[in-house]
C-alpha cells in the first residue's frame, strides 16, 4: 500500500495602510489668509482622492485663515485615512497709548507714550506728524495716528488726541472816577483756562476788584490753576469836575447901581448842573448886581462841586 501525500500553500497580501502626514504653515498675522498645509499620502492603493472640511479636493491646501482643517483621503479601492492639522495665528499686535494733555491754550507740552505688544518683535513706528519714534513729545493739541509694522510687515494702527485747556479770556468792568478824585475801580472776569485763578496787577494789588484808581491804564496778569498765564490792561477815565468860563460881563453903570450881570459857561463833570450863587441865585446867569465878587458853587449829577468867583467894577460917575 502507497502512503503518498501532498501540500500546496497561498498567500493572501494586502497593501499598506493609508500613511497621512501633514506639515502646517501657520498664519503670519493675526486675521490673515497665509496659512497651508501641505499633505503627504503613502500606503493604500494610488491614485487617492483628496476630501477637505473647507470644501477643497487638492492634496495640499493654502491661503487658509487660523482653524483646524480635516483631510479624508480616499484610495484607489476606496480605503480612507483621516487626518486633522491647525493652523494657528500670529498674536495681534495689541497698542495701547498714555496721553499727557497740552496744559495750556497754545503750548507744546503735549505727549503720546505707545506701548506695543503681540506680534513679532522689532517694530518700526510711522506716524502722522512724520516722527518715526516709539513715542511723541513736545506736542500741540490734536490727534495723532501711528502704524507699527512688525518684522513680519504685520500692522496695526491706532491714535491719540492730545487735548488743550481753552484760552484763558478777561473781561473787563471799568468804573470811571469821579470829581478828579482816585476813586474809580476795575473788575475782570476770566473764563477758559483751569479755575482757580490768581490776579497780580500793576498797582501791586492781587484781587479780584480793585479800587481807589485814578483816571489811567491798569495792567493784570491772570494765572490758572495750571500755572498758564495772560495778560491784558484797561483803562479808568474821570469824570472830573464842572468847570465855568465867564463868557460876559455888563458891568454896573452908574456907580452905586445894581443892574450889572454875569454870563458864564459850564463844561466838565456830568451835565446837568446846579448853581448856587453868594447872593443866592440858583440860576446859571446872574443879573442885577452891583458892583462886587460873585462866587458860584457848580454841583453836578455825580455830586462834585466847583466853586468859582467873577469880580466887576461900576462905572464912575
Amino acid at each position: 500500500m502507497n502512503s503518498c501525500t501532498g501540500s500546496s500553500s497561498v498567500v493572501v497580501s494586502q497593501p499598506a495602510a493609508l500613511n497621512l502626514s501633514t506639515v502646517v504653515s501657520n498664519v503670519v498675522c493675526n486675521g490673515g489668509t497665509t496659512g497651508a498645509i501641505n499633505l503627504t499620502v503613502s500606503g493604500g492603493t494610488p491614485g487617492y482622492i483628496y476630501s477637505w472640511s473647507n470644501g477643497s479636493s487638492n492634496e495640499d491646501i493654502s491661503g487658509l485663515i487660523a482653524g483646524t482643517y480635516t483631510v479624508t483621503v480616499t484610495d484607489a479601492n476606496t480605503c480612507t485615512g483621516t487626518t486633522s492639522s491647525l493652523v494657528t495665528p500670529s498674536t495681534a499686535i495689541n497698542l495701547s497709548t498714555f496721553v499727557t494733555n497740552v496744559a495750556c491754550n497754545g503750548a507744546s507740552t503735549g505727549a503720546v507714550n505707545l506701548t506695543v505688544s503681540g506680534g513679532t518683535p522689532g517694530y518700526t513706528y510711522n506716524w502722522s506728524n512724520g516722527s518715526s519714534n516709539e513715542d511723541l513729545t513736545a506736542l500741540p493739541g490734536g490727534t495723532y495716528t501711528v502704524t507699527v509694522t512688525d518684522v513680519n510687515n504685520c500692522t496695526a494702527i491706532t491714535n491719540a488726541t492730545v487735548t488743550q485747556s481753552a484760552p484763558i479770556l478777561l473781561n473787563f468792568i471799568p468804573v470811571n472816577g469821579t470829581c478828579n478824585a482816585s476813586n474809580g475801580s476795575i473788575t475782570v472776569i476770566p473764563s477758559g483756562g483751569t479755575p482757580n485763578y490768581t490776579f497780580q496787577w500793576n498797582t501791586g494789588q492781587t484781587s479780584q476788584v480793585i479800587t481807589g484808581l485814578a483816571a489811567g491804564t491798569y495792567t493784570v496778569t491772570v494765572t490758572d490753576a495750571a500755572g498758564c498765564t495772560v495778560s491784558s490792561n484797561t483803562t479808568v477815565g474821570n469824570t472830573g469836575s464842572p468847570l465855568a468860563t465867564l463868557i460876559n460881563t455888563i458891568n454896573v453903570s452908574c456907580n452905586g447901581g445894581a443892574n450889572g450881570s454875569l454870563d458864564i459857561s459850564v463844561a466838565g463833570g456830568t451835565p446837568a448842573y446846579n448853581y448856587l450863587w453868594s447872593t443866592g441865585a440858583i440860576t446859571q446867569d446872574v443879573s442885577g448886581l452891583s458892583a462886587a465878587t460873585y462866587t458860584v458853587t457848580i454841583t453836578d449829577q455825580n455830586f462834585c462841586v466847583g466853586i468859582f468867583s467873577f469880580r466887576f467894577h461900576s462905572h464912575k460917575q
